[in-house]
């Protein structure tokens, strides 16, 4: 474990809130930006899969009809894979949709933890403590960069490289699947190595195998820096759907008249029904998801914007605090309702006779409940 301790003055901190302004302004621009294009993303989305749920056609996946060239198909049944994926290095091979060699090494990672104090005067004091740890991680560490390198050294390279196979004849009965969706169907699961799956010894020693199907090289504790394992993860799913466009023996993305695309794909047997119903939900988690991610930035964007404020205040850390604190809820109230301004500008732009719609009803609601309030007899005085 290591610390550090640095000192930073009150104009060093306002130059920095000065800086900050201009970075929280570019990054309130580009906040904005994906608020609007996630709108229009979402309107198109949904468009293109309510064109595609009333254009399918559900067809048998046992033979291919050239009467249904060109047009949306959903087909379900059993997969299989005519040739193996194999690993030269390992001496594997089997039956799969995707085979993934995964490379990890036994390394020094550094995490760091700080503290900074308000100093009279709007300084701050900033205290670092560094510490290290044992990971595995399937990507080189670079030790040179840590604050305390010496005990810590990593080593500069991986004996193994980490690799990835993709079936290119995986087919769905008589239909030949794109490698689209063999990428991505279905889970990856761990196989089992043994000592039959040992590379050569002069690459990186004798490996040997772990009670976690992985194979170990370097100690046999597996707990010394440069330590290396290999597991290998396979796609095997035995069912899939699939909602694509028929072409000749094979699938592919289909168009929609707004131009978005649409190739929905599950590991298991759905009827076409379910997969669009499925396609839309996870289109409006992932609208919901980038909007939080927008209105997160629109904060992020403001509270450096008035970042120049707190640090003025922070002359007197007490006053800073109760400044920094109303700062905080400005900055969320801020971002609310300049994304709520954004998305509604959104949806003039990209749904415009449903937002007037919305705007009628609300205005007949404020009409209406006015309109009641004026019929509501005042209270009389009572007779003393």
């Amino acid at each position: 474990m290591f610390s550090e301790t640095a000192t930073r003055s009150w104009f060093s901190r306002l130059g920095g809130g000065l800086k900050n302004i201009i970075f929280g302004f570019i990054l309130l621009i580009a906040a904005g930006v994906l608020l609007f294009w996630n709108e229009g993303r979402a309107v198109k989305t949904y468009k293109a899969l309510k064109e595609g749920a009333g254009a399918v056609v559900s067809i048998s996946a046992d033979k291919v009809d050239p009467a249904n060239e060109g047009k949306l198909v959903h087909l379900s049944g059993l997969l299989t894979y005519p040739d193996k994926l194999s690993d030269p290095l390992l001496s594997l091979s089997l039956p799969a949709l995707r085979l993934i060699r995964k490379v990890e090494m036994l390394q020094w990672a550094q995490k760091s933890t700080s503290r900074t104090k308000n100093k009279y005067g709007g300084g701050t004091e900033t205290t670092t403590t560094y510490s290290y740890s044992k990971i595995w991680s399937p990507s080189l560490i670079d030790s040179s960069a840590f604050k305390q390198p010496a005990g810590h050294e990593n080593p500069a390279a991986m004996p193994f490289k980490a690799a990835r196979w993709v079936a290119k004849d995986a087919r769905l009965g008589a239909f030949t699947l794109p490698e689209r969706i063999a990428s991505s169907l279905g889970k990856e699961e761990p196989i089992p190595l043994s000592k039959q799956n040992r590379p050569d010894k002069s690459i990186a020693g004798k490996g040997r195998p772990g009670g976690d199907g992985a194979l170990y090289f370097g100690s046999k504790s597996h707990d010394r820096i440069g330590d290396t394992r290999i597991t290998i993860l396979a796609a095997r799913p035995a069912q899939a759907s699939i909602v694509a466009m028929q072409k000749g023996e094979g699938l592919a993305p289909y168009t929609a008249s707004n131009g978005r695309q649409i190739m929905l794909a599950r590991a298991s047997l759905a009827s076409a029904a379910e997969m669009f119903k499925t396609a839309q939900a996870n289109n409006k988690v992932i609208t919901w998801l980038i909007r939080a991610g927008g209105v997160l930035a629109m904060f992020i964007a403001f509270s450096m914007i008035l970042s120049v404020i707190r640090v003025a205040a922070d002359v007197v850390p007490f006053f800073g605090s109760i400044v920094g604190a109303g700062l905080g809820f400005l900055s969320v109230m801020l971002a609310l309702a300049v994304s709520a301004a954004i998305i509604a500008i959104a949806w003039f732009f990209f749904r415009p006779l449903l937002s007037l719609a919305l705007l009628a009803l609300a205005g007949g609601a404020i009409w209406l409940a006015r309109t009641r309030l004026k019929k509501t007899p005042a209270p009389q005085p009572a007779e003393g």
